[in-house]
């Protein structure tokens, strides 16, 4: 988890940067409506709010654990997306998809890659 955690912080750190420069432009342009500025320090604070939640969750041992069916969401899911909240299955659900049936095996998987 501690390779997860730094990658969370790093990209927390990179957001930040990122929307602090949007908000000063937002700040210097008022006259002028930049919907392409707005819209990115919309996506960035929605990404920290992730990030921050994924950390959160870190702290308090629920990291990795789907908020829907709380099973393990696999390590290369997390790695893929380390603020994932979601297991694949889950995920597709929610997004009014079919869930994966007949799929590989990811708790066969994320056990395997626990044990090492």
């Amino acid at each position: 988890m501690d390779d997860l955690q730094q990658v969370l912080l790093a990209k927390r750190s990179v957001l930040r940067a990122a929307l602090n420069k949007d908000v000063e432009f937002l700040r210097n342009a008022p006259d002028t409506e930049d919907e392409s500025a707005l819209c990115a320090a919309q996506m960035e604070t929605n990404e920290l709010s992730r990030i921050d939640a994924a950390l959160s969750k870190m702290q308090d041992g629920s990291y990795g654990l789907c908020e829907d069916c709380g099973k393990r969401i696999p390590k290369a899911r997390l790695e893929a997306l380390p603020h994932a909240t979601r297991c694949l299955s889950c995920q597709l659900v929610s997004e009014g998809e079919q869930p994966l049936d007949d799929g590989p095996n990811w708790e066969r998987l994320a056990k395997v890659e626990d044990e090492e």
